[in-house]
C-alpha cells in the first residue's frame, strides 16, 4: 500500500460497500470533561458489545502519536479509526489526542468524504455549565449549534428535534470549530451536540458523555440497541452517589474532630 509523503494525511478506506450505506458520522475531541472523546468511544464500545462494530477505514500520518492500543483480538487499533457502529452510523474515533495542526488536514479529508457520500457530521463535545443561568444549571440539558446546511434540514422537519440551541456568545474551539467551518464551506451538513459539564482541568465526565451518546443514537435513529446505555448510566449514577456519600461522611468526621482554638487573655 502506497502511503505517500510521510508528512501528509491519508484517509484509507477499507470497506467502500459499508461506507455507501452510512448516513451519519460521529466524532469528538479531548475538550471539556473529555465529553467529545468519551461519547464517541462509548458508541463504539456499545456497538462492540452488540457485535456490530466494524472498522471501515483509518487516518494515516507519520505525525500521529506513536501509540497503538491492543484490542480483544490480540492485534491493535490505530490512533484514528473510522468505525461502523450500525448499518447507517459510523464513528471517527480519536483514540488519542492528535497534534492540533492535524485537525485541519483531517477535517479537510473527512468533509470531502462526507460530501461525496452525503454523510451528516455529528460533532460531540462539552459545554461549560456556567454559561447557563444559575437557576437552570441543576437541570441543564444538551444543546446544539450547527452550520447553515444542517439548519436548513432542521427547519424542513427532517428530524424529530427536542434539543435547545446553545446559549448565544458561547465560543466553540478546537476540532469541533474546524470541522464546522470546513463543513460549511463545502456544503456538508454538520451539527455539534454539547453536554453540560464542568470546565475543570483533568475533569472527566463519564455520566454526561454516556447521556450524550444515548441522545445522539436516539435522535438520529442509528438503529442501535440502546439498552446497554441504560445499564451503564445506572451504574455511573450509583458510583457517583457512593462517591458523594463517602465525601460527605469524610467532611462530617473532619468537622466532628476539628480541634478547638485556644483563647488567651486576662480574666
Amino acid at each position: 500500500m502506497e502511503l505517500g509523503n510521510t508528512s501528509e494525511i491519508k484517509l484509507i478506506v477499507e470497506n467502500y460497500e459499508a461506507l455507501q450505506k452510512i448516513k451519519y458520522m460521529v466524532t469528538g475531541f479531548y475538550g471539556l470533561g473529555l465529553c467529545g472523546y468519551l461519547t464517541s468511544r462509548y458508541l463504539c464500545e456499545v456497538a462492540e458489545e452488540l457485535g456490530c462494530l466494524r472498522r471501515i477505514g483509518l487516518v494515516w500520518s507519520a505525525s500521529l502519536p506513536p501509540i497503538v492500543e491492543v484490542n480483544n483480538n490480540g492485534t491493535f487499533n490505530y490512533p484514528v479509526e473510522l468505525c461502523q457502529i450500525s448499518d447507517r452510523a459510523s464513528v471517527l474515533l480519536f483514540r488519542y489526542q492528535v497534534p492540533s495542526g492535524l485537525h485541519v488536514s483531517i477535517a479537510d479529508k473527512i468533509t470531502d468524504l462526507a460530501k461525496k457520500y452525503e454523510i451528516i457530521l455529528i460533532l460531540a463535545g462539552g459545554i461549560d455549565i456556567k454559561v447557563f443561568p444559575s437557576i437552570k444549571r441543576e437541570n441543564a440539558d444538551i444543546v446544539y449549534t450547527s452550520n447553515s446546511v444542517f439548519k436548513t434540514m432542521l427547519n424542513s422537519g427532517a428530524f424529530k428535534w427536542d434539543i435547545e440551541k446553545s446559549p448565544p456568545g458561547v465560543v466553540v474551539s478546537g476540532g469541533i470549530a474546524i470541522f464546522l467551518m470546513f463543513a460549511e464551506l463545502k456544503g456538508v451538513p454538520a451539527v455539534s451536540l454539547l453536554a453540560p459539564t464542568y470546565a475543570q482541568a483533568g475533569y472527566v465526565d463519564s455520566l454526561a458523555s454516556l447521556k450524550l451518546a444515548k441522545r445522539i443514537a436516539k435522535t438520529f435513529d442509528f438503529g442501535l440497541d440502546l439498552s446497554p446505555f441504560d445499564t451503564r448510566i445506572q451504574l455511573e449514577v450509583s458510583r457517583l452517589m457512593e462517591m458523594r456519600a463517602r465525601e460527605e461522611m469524610r467532611q462530617r468526621k473532619e468537622e466532628r474532630f476539628e480541634p478547638e482554638t485556644e483563647e488567651f487573655g486576662i480574666t
